[in-house]
C-alpha cells in the first residue's frame, strides 16, 4: 500500500520548477516594469491589476501620509506579478514552445484555474506564451512523466496530472 504524501502549493510550483530544469526546460524571466506595462495595456490587465492591489499594497506598498500606501512596483517580484495578474506559477522554454504552468495541489479548484487560464489567455498572448495549463502536482511527479505531459500542453491539453 503506498502512502501519499500532502504537500503546499508551494511545495507544488517548486515540484514544478524542479521537473522543467530536469527536462531541460529553461526558465523564463520577465521583469516587474514589463509584466506591469503589458498588464496595463488591456483592460483585462487593468481588472487583473485592480483585483491583486489590496495584496500588493499590504506586501510591497510604500507608506505616504493619512494611511495610504503607494505602490513602488520595483519592489514587487516579477514573479508574484506572474502569480497574482497572469495567474502563472512558472514559464520555461522546452523545444521552442513557451509553456506556462499553474501548479495546484487542490483537484477542488482545477476547473476555476483552468476557466482562468482561458479568460486570460490575452495577456499570457501578449507575453508570448503559446500554451499554458493548469498542473494537478503530488509528490510523486517524475520527469518522464512530466516530460509526456509537456506534449500534451503543446497538443492543447489545458490539465496534467503530475
Amino acid at each position: 500500500m503506498s502512502t501519499i504524501t500532502k504537500i503546499n502549493s508551494f511545495a507544488a510550483e517548486s515540484i514544478v520548477q524542479r521537473l522543467a530544469i530536469t527536462a531541460g526546460a529553461k526558465p523564463v524571466h520577465f521583469e516587474t516594469t514589463q509584466l506591469v506595462r503589458i498588464a496595463k495595456a488591456t483592460r483585462l490587465g487593468w481588472q487583473r491589476l485592480k483585483k491583486a492591489l489590496p495584496y500588493l499594497l499590504s506586501e510591497y506598498g510604500r507608506h505616504i501620509k493619512n494611511g495610504r500606501y503607494a505602490m513602488e512596483w520595483d519592489a514587487v517580484p516579477a514573479a508574484v506579478i506572474l502569480d497574482y495578474v497572469y495567474g502563472l506559477d512558472a514559464v520555461f522554454l522546452w523545444r521552442g514552445w513557451c509553456i506556462g504552468i499553474d501548479a495546484t495541489t487542490n483537484s477542488n479548484a482545477v476547473a476555476q484555474k483552468q476557466s482562468k487560464l482561458r479568460l486570460l489567455q490575452p495577456l499570457l498572448q501578449a507575453l508570448q506564451i503559446d500554451c499554458a495549463a493548469v498542473a494537478q502536482v503530488s509528490s510523486h511527479a517524475n520527469r518522464t512523466e512530466f516530460i509526456q505531459n509537456l506534449r500534451r500542453i503543446i497538443q492543447g491539453e489545458t490539465l496534467i496530472q503530475l
